[in-house]
């Protein structure tokens, strides 16, 4: 994986994820919150668009929800960037869980002095992956 500070924030969101999922750290809720821009929407592997208030409901209410999961993050790229925008692809997999998974991601971000590591999240775009 490449050391671009774009691609430490993808691995540091996903660890907060797992944290929260597993129930195992709820401090991360904070973090989470700040990395992602106010007009954040994730279209899910599904086809859903789901903007950032109704994404921060759903993972407010999901503390715990899968104990044990492991969530890794594999074949992180950066795809463009271009002043203070990077585009990111990465595969995430999804095990110790009720439905393992694993999706191929593509993420925007804008430079933000505000955000955790000093990247926002934009956008998101999942895929699922055949097994």
């Amino acid at each position: 994986m490449s050391d671009h500070p774009a691609i430490a924030e993808v691995v540091r969101q996903h660890v907060v994820i797992q944290e929260w999922l597993s129930g195992t750290d709820d401090r991360g809720w904070a973090s989470f919150h700040a990395a992602l821009a106010d007009d954040f929407e994730i279209l899910t592997p599904d086809g859903e668009t789901v903007r950032k208030p109704e994404l921060l409901d759903g993972f407010r209410g999901a503390f715990g929800a899968a104990p044990g999961i492991t969530v890794e993050i594999k074949h992180a790229r950066v795809m463009a960037e271009h002043g203070a925008l990077a585009v990111v692809r990465y595969e995430e997999w999804q095990s110790d869980c009720e439905r393992p998974n694993q999706r191929v991601s593509t993420a925007v971000f804008a430079v933000d002095d505000g955000a955790p590591l000093g990247w926002t999240w934009l956008a998101l775009h999942e895929t699922w992956l055949r097994d």
